[in-house]
């Protein structure tokens, strides 16, 4: 069976056919295939296998690699540590044995298939220990090896062991920035009903690159909404941690005074004492939702997107430096936020990622946004990175938050859940008392609700069982927007659908609602998927 183990972290070089010298490969299963081609070519081998002891799951995940090239790279297949196997006899083991292949199939019939390959005559194997990492590895070889092959094999094989144990310390150390990001992020913490928002952060990969990008969504004491996004200088461990004192920083700040320029000149004040958050770029945007307004600063960061006239404009006005290097008093911008209207703050990742397409200004994404106007916020944030980003995971953090001025003529449904099989029946219920409540005003007769009902149940139903298969259940946003010319729904997720499961085949499911919907769109980006169903006006209705 495939093997679970397989986290993601860093990436080296192998040269002149030694082994890897272990700092920086993408996932283990890179580090070791490296470590088999070498030691193929470093002793003539004819079969090469490595197998890595986990001891919490009672298994040796075994790679193998041979002469004889096959349709796809080798993978990691995890066997019982009590399976008869000359890699298990010999894990952790410095000691060298040799074995006769005719020999190795007779002790070892299960995996015997290993060693009939033409002209493999002996196997030898040899384990290693290092840091926690026990493991071992065997050649297949045409001629029975001398003692310098034998104390060699012992070396490369203590070498692969320190790599190996280098990797995971590796591991262990992005694993635990990422951890920390996500638990220092401050998030959306707004109980705001006037505006429907939608945020998205994603690390970067591979994980050693993860920065201190951040957004945080919260109520000011008069109702006001706050919503920053920002990023701190450097990577890791210490810059997830400058994030949290600059975000918590201006949080404070904003909550005593409710000014972003004069929150961002305390800051400045701040960092004439302590440098810690200097070099911090933000945009800081207060919105009055009552009053249709939003007050936006800017600190080195890119401009945040208003929607005007049916199209989005950067906010010019109001840039100023990085934290801690001012140049004289900070400015603000106030800009209208009509009822429907949105908001868009983005983080310089999502700038970065443009900049591989050749566009790499705010103008270049007011533009790209343009076919996002009207939109709710969900939809609005898929559409921009569908159509902005590549599929390709990013090299820097990405944050998005949208912000809409809830339009109470032109209601939209919009809300968040869990992707859980209970939360299949809560989203359906939600949509139908939607329907119910705006259909009389805006839903076309021609609309059969009970259609729209059962679309979203199966969208959500996909979601449940295909987007966070292998980790616990993540987020699911589920949108709808009524006008005279139909509905149209949209269920978006966080997370990463297997690359095996096609469009045409994800369940049953989708096959439903493409039948009930006049059309079905599905995108995917490294941030997770939408999927929209429009239900137009058929043939001959009046619309």
């Amino acid at each position: 069976m495939a093997s679970r183990h397989e986290p993601t972290v860093v990436r080296a070089a192998t040269t002149d056919g030694a082994p890897p010298s272990a700092t920086a490969f993408a996932s283990r299963l890179e580090l070791c295939r490296s470590a088999l081609a070498s030691m193929r070519g470093r002793f003539g081998a004819l079969v090469a296998s490595l197998g890595v002891a986990e001891f919490a799951d009672d298994e040796l995940c075994v790679l193998t690699d041979a002469a004889v090239a096959d349709d796809e790279l080798p993978s990691f297949v995890s066997f019982p540590l009590t399976s008869r196997m000359l890699l298990v006899d010999v894990l952790g083991s410095s000691d060298v044995r040799t074995i006769a292949a005719d020999d190795y199939a007779a002790r070892y019939p299960t995996v015997a298939s290993v060693v009939r390959r033409p002209g493999v005559h002996t196997l030898v194997a040899v384990g290693f220990r290092a840091d926690g990492v026990t493991g071992a590895v065997s050649l297949g070889l045409p001629v029975p090896p001398d003692a310098r092959i034998r104390a060699d094999l012992q070396a490369v094989a203590a070498t692969i062991g320190d790599a190996l144990a280098r990797w995971e310390r590796h591991a262990r150390r992005d694993a635990h920035a990422a951890e920390l990001q996500r638990s220092l992020n401050p998030g959306d913490r707004s109980g705001s009903t006037s505006l429907v928002r939608r945020c998205v952060a994603v690390p970067a990969t591979p994980a050693h690159a993860i920065g201190g990008d951040w957004y945080d969504v919260f109520d000011l004491p008069d109702g006001r909404v706050v919503a920053v996004v920002g990023d701190v200088a450097g990577r890791g461990t210490e810059a997830v941690l400058t994030m949290a004192q600059a975000s918590a920083s201006i949080r404070a700040l904003l909550v005593r005074d409710g000014s972003p320029e004069r929150a961002l000149e305390h800051l400045d004040e701040f960092c004439a004492v302590s440098r810690v958050v200097a070099g911090t770029s933000c945009v800081i945007a207060v919105v009055d939702a009552g009053a249709g307004w939003a007050t936006v600063a800017h600190a080195g960061h890119p401009s945040a997107l208003v929607e005007r006239d049916g199209r989005f404009e950067a906010v010019r006005d109001a840039h100023g430096p990085l934290v801690g290097f001012p140049d004289g008093p900070r400015r603000c911008a106030h800009v209208s936020l009509a009822p429907g209207r949105s908001l868009v703050l983005v983080s310089n990742g999502l700038i970065a990622m443009g900049a591989e397409r050749g566009v790499h200004t705010p103008d270049d994404l007011a533009d790209a946004a343009g076919a996002t106007t009207g939109l709710p916020p969900a939809m609005l944030v898929a559409q921009l990175l569908t159509g902005w980003t590549t599929a390709v995971p990013p090299a820097d953090d990405v944050v998005v938050v949208a912000l809409q001025h809830h339009d109470p003529a032109h209601p939209t449904c919009s809300f968040t859940d869990t992707a859980t099989p209970e939360a299949i029946t809560r989203v359906r219920h939600r949509v139908a008392d939607w329907l119910a409540v705006t259909g009389a005003a805006l839903v076309p007769q021609w609309v059969v609700a009970a259609d729209v009902e059962l679309v979203v149940s199966e969208l959500m139903a996909n979601v449940v069982e295909h987007a966070y298969r292998g980790a616990p259940p993540g987020r699911v946003v589920v949108e709808a927007v009524a006008g005279p010319a139909g509905v149209e729904v949209a269920v978006v997720d966080d997370g990463h659908w297997s690359s095996q499961i096609t469009d045409t085949a994800r369940g049953h499911g989708l096959a439903i609602v493409r039948s009930l919907a006049s059309s079905v769109t599905v995108s995917s980006t490294p941030y997770g998927t939408v999927v929209r169903a429009r239900f137009d006006a058929p043939d001959g209705a009046a619309v």
